[in-house]
């Protein structure tokens, strides 16, 4: 299960907030099938739109990464 949050603060416009979740989603949909059953929740904390979606996913990466070795050792 995923929450993502994203306040006013963050982004003004309702467009721009639903961009990011959507974006979010998106790139934690990637990895659903390698993590462990786990609740997340993710909050925005800077703006960012569709050039800085690279470097947003690239953090999202390395923490669902992280998260996942975490899970291992864990588990062992």
């Amino acid at each position: 299960m995923l929450g993502v949050g994203v306040s006013k603060a963050v982004a003004k416009h309702a467009s721009a907030r639903n961009y990011m979740r959507r974006a979010v989603r998106e790139e934690v949909r990637k990895y659903v099938a390698a993590l462990p059953p786990v609740e997340l929740v993710v909050l925005v904390r800077r703006m960012f739109d569709r050039h800085g979606r690279a470097a947003v996913a690239a953090e999202l990466s390395s923490s669902l990464h992280h998260l996942k070795q975490l899970r291992l050792c864990a588990a062992s």
